[in-house]
């Protein structure tokens, strides 16, 4: 390809990479290269003893790769997990950009970029996403939270992104899996198109305040407190897309889901504060701590 019309080309980005020291290093420098985009890149060979991160390690090198896109004046800045399939962000000041906020900035371009489509997005994720997709005349499908359902429901033909909220997205017109290198490339070239940093893009979308927490259940007691859960809420405020969501008034909401691995439950709410975000997850942490203590007790 002699030259290239597309508008990622033309804008001269400067970006720093953060390989992970993954086969990534190994593809994605010509790609860009390719696409007229300035790379500093970290980590950038393999190294098959770098196979896993504890969370320690983890954020202080995100914090790294903040620090140096501030140093050195960069557009963006990015780091790929060790699997090709998560990206993280840092926007041009070096802040470091929430995975849930990265989630519903993608969703935010690309909806802008195809006004009207559809993007799959899990059922814990903030309902901020519909207000977005409301504002292009687009739509919003919810999956459960694994990815082998989220792959599911990218595959059908009117999605054109999905995202779980983690740093996955998958471009179901490529593939439908997640792929962090495809993610980059599109992320770019949706800024160049709207002539848009990161940063404008993200001070545009509505405030998320979602919040988790996990509550220690046995594995035999998690189907009578799901029965109990269920019983409880009534039926016009439930889905039951993956465990339990119960819609209150003020658009706030509390998913209550089983752990497929783990004897715990996950707890996630959403509300208009951060401290209303808190105060709801408690309520339903302490109901549902109370529901497994009750079917513990003989």
């Amino acid at each position: 390809v002699q030259t290239c019309a597309l508008p990622i080309c033309a804008a001269g980005f400067n970006v720093v990479v953060d390989y992970a020291f993954a086969s990534t290093s190994q593809v994605l420098p010509d790609i860009l290269q390719i696409l007229g985009v300035n790379t500093t890149p970290l980590g950038a060979r393999v190294d098959p003893s770098y196979i896993s991160l504890d969370e320690e390690v983890f954020l202080a090198e995100r914090r790294r790769l903040g620090v140096i896109v501030n140093a050195l004046g960069s557009d963006l800045g990015v780091r790929l997990d060790v699997g090709g399939e998560k990206m993280f962000l840092a926007d041009h000041t070096g802040g470091l950009v929430p995975e849930a906020i990265s989630c519903a900035a993608m969703v935010e371009l690309a909806l802008r970029t195809w006004p009207g489509s559809t993007v799959a997005v899990p059922v814990n994720q903030s309902t901020v996403l519909e207000q977005i997709a409301q504002r292009h005349g687009g739509r919003v499908i919810r999956t459960p939270v694994d990815p082998a359902s989220i792959m599911q429901t990218a595959s059908q033909s009117d999605v054109v992104l999905a995202a779980d909220g983690t740093g996955f997205f998958l471009f179901p017109r490529f593939q439908p899996v997640a792929d962090s290198m495809m993610a980059v490339v599109m992320l770019l070239q949706w800024l160049a198109q709207h002539e848009v940093r990161l940063q404008d893009v993200v001070a545009s979308l509505p405030p998320i305040h979602t919040v988790s927490s996990t509550v220690h259940c046995a594995w035999d007691s998690k189907g009578a407190v799901m029965r109990r859960l269920q019983s409880q809420a009534s039926d016009s405020s439930v889905q039951m897309i993956d465990g339990i969501k119960v819609s209150l008034e003020d658009e706030r909401w509390v998913l209550i889901r089983p752990d497929p691995d783990r004897p715990l439950f996950h707890v996630t709410a959403e509300a208009g504060t951060d401290e209303e975000a808190e105060d709801l997850l408690a309520e339903y942490s302490t109901l549902v701590a109370e529901l497994v203590q009750l079917r513990s007790q003989p």
